[in-house]
């Protein structure tokens, strides 16, 4: 009998408060709920299920206001998601923040599915993540880039590709280094970056020579139509691991 091959689920999720107090409470609310996913789930339902607050750096524009409290959630199957979202813990967390009020109005909760390109790396395994976890909270930042046409994303991918393997090999405070698609968007590429601090991102992978070719290279190509940066801190209540 032939083996079945699963395709990991993983997502971004977004939950949008209505102001820095509801916020807390979303992160309080959350980190209660992912102690007993990490007791219950981690390893035999979900692989990777943290959490991050917003920590824009100096002189950014960032958009989006703080109040958020973003998650990154990765299962092995969607199988693996359906069993963990059903779960009564699950929605008891989220019916509790609609029932009381703490999201916006509209669109408070923004979930964004994630396809792997085979670009870049997840983890670095268990010992680089309990020893950057124990030193600080890594930083974290999410690019959106948004591709004009198929082939703009595709060249994009041919450009990422070098610099993914270049930071694998050269940058050991890079936590994290993934490039997605998004499944809304066929044009729009996701790039997840974790860094063992917020010095690693911006004094060594941002100075660094691959990087700012990238950069340049990019720009020449003129296939971007538009670009979002966003930087959070890991709340550390949950855990990362797997792919």
């Amino acid at each position: 009998m032939a083996s079945t091959v699963t395709t990991p689920h993983r997502q971004l999720i977004s939950f949008i408060a209505k102001d820095a107090a509801s916020r807390d409470k979303i992160h309080s609310k959350w980190s209660t709920l992912a102690a007993e996913v990490k007791a219950h789930e981690q390893g035999s339902i979900a692989s990777s299920y943290e959490a991050f607050l917003p920590a824009p750096l100096p002189d950014s524009n960032q958009p989006e206001c703080d109040a958020e409290v973003l998650g990154f959630e990765s299962f092995p199957s969607k199988d693996k998601f359906d069993q963990h979202f059903n779960h009564e813990r699950v929605q008891s967390f989220i019916n509790g923040l609609r029932s009381e009020g703490l999201l916006v109005e509209q669109d408070g909760i923004r979930v964004t599915e994630l396809q792997s390109t085979g670009v870049g790396f997840h983890t670095r395994g268990s010992e680089a993540e309990s020893k950057a976890r124990s030193n600080a909270a890594p930083f974290l930042l999410v690019v959106r880039l948004k591709l004009k046409d198929e082939t703009g994303v595709n060249q994009a991918l041919d450009l990422l590709r070098p610099l993914a393997s270049y930071v694998h090999s050269s940058e050991p405070a890079t936590l994290t280094y993934a490039i997605y698609r998004s499944s809304s968007d066929p044009c729009e590429l996701v790039i997840f970056e974790r860094y063992a601090s917020q010095a690693d991102l911006t004094d060594t992978h941002w100075k660094s020579q691959p990087f700012q070719a990238f950069g340049q290279q990019l720009g020449e190509k003129g296939i971007v139509e538009s670009k979002t940066e966003r930087t959070f801190e890991e709340a550390r209540i949950g855990f990362w691991g797997g792919i």
